[in-house]
């Protein structure tokens, strides 16, 4: 099961930067800072749900229906 948040750019950067600073590189899971951010702040952020569905099919899902454009920026090397 994948809990749903909305989540804002600079609570995003706050996740990425105790990754970074926990030894994590690019590619790896952040789901423990996500945690741990998102413990701290709770209730400053709206708790969408639970979906069975994992990232990709849920953005695919969306798109089909047209409810949502999806930004998804990725990382090439």
């Amino acid at each position: 099961m994948n809990n749903l948040y909305t989540l804002n750019i600079d609570t995003y950067l706050e996740i990425y930067e105790l990754a970074i600073k926990n030894g994590k590189v690019a590619g790896q899971n952040m789901q423990e800072e996500f945690n741990t951010i998102m413990k701290q702040k709770q209730d400053k952020f709206k708790y969408l749900g639970t979906i069975e569905q994992d990232k990709e099919m849920l953005k695919g899902n969306l798109r089909e229906n047209g409810i949502y454009k999806i930004l998804d920026l990725t990382k090439k090397d």
